[in-house]
């Protein structure tokens, strides 16, 4: 066994003194009691003196012997893992150093330690099982002790565990905040993501709209110039029947494929001498246009054949430039839409048309529109004040989700109106399976998808940045199933928005 090599006497003589030098506290009844019997010489056991730093207990080491501090303090420390020892506790007069290994006979499961300058009474396991029957006073003074030293140190355990019961909700606490941070910090990363590819995407179809505008305008400029100057690049005494075709063509309706069978099928009764490319032609043309060329149609001769191909190439000269026309008002809609639909939110919200900003994303969706039904219902409703940017990228994902959920096809419902004196809602809904009941409550969170090769209704981001977009509009975005089928998403927008400038 490893003893320490402290300066020892028995009985050693104390001082008269009643509070602890090392400490200043006053020495504890039994404490004081035991210097009195060391001083009068009628004591077992043998005073050990450990100057300051001294090793009382090595943990790991044997240990048959319980030390008793009369003066001074001991430090107990543990070592964990290869850090260096933690410190565990600190014994002051009073308690015993080496108590839980002397009655377990195990190695010593912490170290001890001289604090200070350290007087103890030290006793072996032979001197302490005859301690009761060769000093019994001594027993009466010493066993209490022990077991107030024990309850103390169970009192301190549980204190210790209470403690660090606290200091884990606490820390269950500040991680789930830390979580709840961390997850704000990836939405936040994301939508400023997302932000900055609408920017670059505004950008980038304010530059497209741009540049496909003044083809366009000239585009419809040629067409109006040629209309007004065709007619008189032929002769003008004669070209009367010729600008009557060319404003025939120019006005032309479109009949039905059914409607056109029939009247090809009776001009070619009619006029059996009249090639099927000119009868396919003359069916399209009004009664009026058949009245005018019917001189031509009775004569069979080549000369009047001639004559009659060429009135119907000026009624096709027609027909191109009104299609030259409607495709180049189609496509300055579609570069008045990309205006509005792409234009970023300004520091100012603006009042914006509902109804119109509806119709720009349509029309910016229409390829996934194809084969989908299409049903308006847009009321007549003021100006809502907002971001128009940022509201039509809430029609955008809300609209292409239920393309997603009915595999762009079915039957799309849009409907606007005033909801009180403050408000407008719109509807939008689809005739796809619905969401079902355990995904509705997560439709809005950030970065859920159903977007699976499995999934049938598909939610992501969108979602979560389009409610966050109305709740900054001071609205409310909202699904449920319809009874009879699909989804319904409900937005409810406040007719002037408190709306923050910050995108």
């Amino acid at each position: 066994m490893d003893t320490p090599s402290p300066d020892q006497e028995r009985p050693a003589p104390f001082s008269s003194i009643t509070t602890d030098p090392t400490t200043g506290k006053e020495f504890p009844e039994v404490v004081a009691t035991l210097r009195e019997r060391i001083a009068d010489g009628d004591i077992a056991g043998i005073v050990h003196r450990f100057r300051r730093g001294d090793v009382i207990i090595q943990e790991g080491r044997y240990n048959d012997a319980i030390y008793l501090i009369l003066e001074g303090r001991v430090h107990l420390t543990k070592h964990y893992g290869d850090e260096d020892p933690v410190p565990v506790g600190m014994l002051e007069a009073g308690d015993f150093v080496g108590l839980i290994s002397f009655y377990s006979e195990e190695s010593a499961f912490s170290s001890a330690q001289a604090k200070t300058d350290v007087i103890t009474l030290r006793l072996t396991r032979d001197e302490f099982g005859r301690l009761p029957a060769a000093q019994p006073e001594l027993a009466a003074l010493v066993q209490p002790l022990i077991i107030t030293n024990l309850a103390e140190r169970y009192r301190r355990i549980v204190t210790l565990h209470l403690e660090v019961a606290a200091l884990t909700r606490e820390v269950e606490g500040e991680r789930n905040r830390l979580q709840e941070a961390l997850e704000e910090l990836r939405s936040t990363r994301n939508r400023l993501i997302h932000q900055e590819k609408m920017a670059i995407l505004g950008q980038l179809v304010a530059g497209i709209a741009h540049e496909l505008n003044n083809p366009a305008s000239a585009m419809l400029r040629g067409a109006e110039n040629l209309s007004a100057m065709l007619p008189d690049t032929v002769d003008p005494g004669s070209s009367q029947l010729e600008r009557l075709l060319l404003d025939l063509g120019r006005t032309r309706v479109v009949i039905g494929t059914d409607e056109q069978r029939v009247r090809m099928e009776s001009l070619a009764r009619a006029y059996p001498h009249i090639q099927r490319s000119d009868v396919r032609i003359l069916s399209q043309l009004p009664d009026d246009g058949i009245a005018a060329l019917t001189p031509a149609l009775k004569d069979s001769s080549s000369r009047a054949k001639d004559r009659l191909a060429a009135l119907l190439r000026w009624f096709e000269i027609g027909l191109f430039l009104r299609n030259i026309q409607v495709s180049g008002n189609r496509i300055s809609n579609i570069v008045q839409s990309l205006r509005g639909y792409s234009r970023e939110s300004k520091a100012e919200i603006e009042e914006v048309d509902i109804g119109g900003g509806i119709q720009d994303t349509l029309l910016m969706v229409a390829n996934r529109l194809k084969s989908v039904t299409v049903r308006l219902d847009l009321a007549e409703l003021p100006p809502v004040r907002c971001h128009p940017g940022e509201i039509n990228q809430v029609w955008t994902n809300i609209i292409l989700n239920a393309c997603d959920a009915m595999h762009d096809r079915g039957t799309l419902k849009v409907k606007t109106m005033r909801k009180g004196k403050d408000e407008v809602a719109v509807t939008i809904a689809d005739t796809g399976p619905g969401i079902p009941a355990d995904i509705l409550p997560k439709v809005f969170e950030p970065n859920f998808t159903t977007k699976t090769a499995s999934g049938s209704f598909g939610l992501g981001l969108g979602l979560a940045i389009s409610n966050e977009i109305v709740h900054k509009h001071g609205g409310s975005i909202s699904f449920h199933n319809a009874p009879e089928g699909g989804a319904v998403c409900t937005v409810v927008l406040p007719l002037v928005s408190d709306a923050t400038t910050s995108s």
